[in-house]
């Protein structure tokens, strides 16, 4: 009987022989290590959420509550400024210190509790003051300049000038204001062209301008500052005080006829201040009309008192008739109150010299011309 014979045993599903992979069990063994290093990092990417979910959360509940407490201070800092300050202290802490506007509310309830240089601390401390509302930033500003906190004051309405909007203006002025206060006046004349350049129909700043020049004896160019502010249509009292040193001016450079011009409208004004007087006098005298020039100096006079100024007119117009004794006594009195007028020396020369005293004239002649190159001197190294 014959042997069947026998078939190799056929290796069972999942079996593998020897020397051979089974490519299902390879698979498998790396499904099982792949699972195995993929599951920590699923539970990392988790528990990373969750901790920034808890992050956002205490930010937005400090977020919150400093903004609370701000809300809290900024209502109460007329009333109870030392609890507002607490108050905007513990707002900047809850926001990690940095958070401008309750910062400047701080310093503001500093301010108002008197303790200035506490207040210039913390104001210092504010990184980003153009996250600060404006009209808080000049309300500081404005505060400081009246109590007479000079540095302050000047910070707080800088970091004002340099945000866009109606309080700009207001801060540029009082920043004029406050350099004028201390004849820093390249300071002014920057602050000023800068207005010009924020508020072009602003009249003001060409007015403050053309005082700068004259002041410097740049009589064509304030002359023409005066006018571009007249042009832009300033305020009442603004425009007569305008027209009034522009007809000086005028005077000054022998131009009758546009100073008569200009000063006809001042006239149009009920009564004219003193100031006022004596620049008419001026002109009235430059028109030979001297009784009338004269009587308005007296006017004066009696109105305001005594002083250099008009006793140099004065002087001038009895030299002008003859009236030498008189003109002497007038010339002599406006020197002794001020030395540095060169105007008065001279003419107090002339005085002399008509009079026949030749070395009191050379006397005041000379510092008449010392004053001058002097002066000369000064515009120089200003330019």
């Amino acid at each position: 009987m014959s042997r069947r014979k026998s078939s190799p045993a056929r290796p069972s599903p999942g079996h593998s022989s020897p020397g051979r992979s089974s490519p299902g069990r390879s698979e498998h063994s790396a499904g099982i290590k792949s699972t195995s290093w993929r599951r920590p990092g699923r539970l990392g990417a988790i528990g990373l959420c969750v901790l920034g979910l808890v992050v956002a959360g205490t930010v937005w509940l400090r977020s919150s509550q400093s903004r609370a407490q701000y809300q809290q201070a900024l209502t109460i800092l007329e009333t109870d400024p030392a609890h507002a300050e607490k108050l905007a202290e513990s707002a900047i802490a809850e926001a990690w210190d940095d958070y401008p506007e309750a910062q400047l509310l701080q310093c503001r309830a500093l301010a108002a509790l008197g303790q200035w240089h506490m207040a210039l601390g913390a104001f210092s401390l504010i990184e980003d003051t153009s996250k600060c509302d404006p009209a808080f930033l000049f309300d500081l500003g404005e505060k400081s300049f009246k109590d007479g906190e000079w540095k302050l004051a000047e910070l707080a309405l800088q970091a004002t000038a340099r945000q866009t909007g109606t309080m700009q203006t207001r801060a540029l002025e009082l920043l004029i204001q406050l350099h004028l206060k201390f004849h820093h006046l390249p300071e002014v004349l920057l602050l000023c062209r800068e207005w010009q350049r924020v508020d072009p129909e602003a009249a003001l700043p060409w007015a403050i301008v053309g005082d700068l020049e004259a002041s410097a004896v740049e009589l064509g160019p304030a002359i023409a500052d005066y006018r571009e502010a007249l042009r832009r249509s300033p305020p009442s009292d603004l425009e007569r005080t305008t027209r009034s040193s522009l007809t000086l001016l005028l005077v000054l450079t022998g131009d009758t006829v546009a100073a008569r011009r200009e000063f006809d409208v001042v006239l149009k004004t009920t009564s004219l201040p003193p100031t006022d007087q004596l620049i008419y006098a001026q002109l009235l005298r430059l028109e030979g009309r001297s009784d009338e020039a004269l009587k308005e100096i007296d006017s004066y006079l009696s109105r305001a008192g005594a002083d250099s100024e008009s006793l140099k007119q004065r002087g001038i117009i009895h030299l002008d008739a003859g009236r030498l004794e008189q003109a002497l006594a007038d010339l002599k009195e406006s020197v002794q109150m001020n030395p540095r007028d060169i105007g008065a020396q001279h003419k107090l020369a002339q005085v002399y010299t008509r009079l026949g005293n030749d070395e009191a004239a050379k006397v005041h002649r000379d510092e008449g011309r010392r004053l001058s190159e002097a002066a000369d001197r000064a515009s120089e190294l200003k330019k």
